[in-house]
Formats: structure tokens, sequence, C-alpha cells
């Protein structure tokens, strides 16, 4: 049944593509530090960790000048 036919090698062809996609999806899941993500990386900081990252940012440069007056 399987070998016979001239269309027999198809099947492991489909195999093999299905096989290539899955690994294709576990790596970028592993790459995106487990999200499950196929669109692109999503962005999705709030408000309040924009304001606090300002914050920090702030605060590094005031460490900077205090350490660069002395």
């Amino acid at each position: 049944m399987w070998g016979s036919g001239p269309c027999w090698w198809v099947f492991p062809v489909i195999g093999l593509l299905i096989f290539v996609l899955f690994v294709l999806v576990v790596m970028r899941t592993i790459a995106s530090d487990g999200r499950f993500m196929l669109r692109g990386p999503h962005n999705h900081d709030s408000e309040e960790t924009i304001r606090l990252r300002q914050q920090i940012d702030a605060l590094r440069e005031q460490v900077k000048k205090q350490g660069a007056a002395k």
C-alpha cells in the first residue's frame, strides 16, 4: 500500500514539514522567555511601568552627576 504508486513520498515530506514547523515554534517560545508568540514581539508595558523606568533613569543621572562632582 505505502510502497506502491508514484506519490508514496508525499506523506514523509508532509510529516517532515510538520516536524520542522513544530521545532520552529518551540525555538521561538524558548527565545521569548517562555511566552508563546507567533506574531512577533509585543510590548505590554503599563503606564506605571513606563513611569517607574523614567524615574530610574532620572535617579541614574543624578548618581552620575554626584559621582562626577566628587
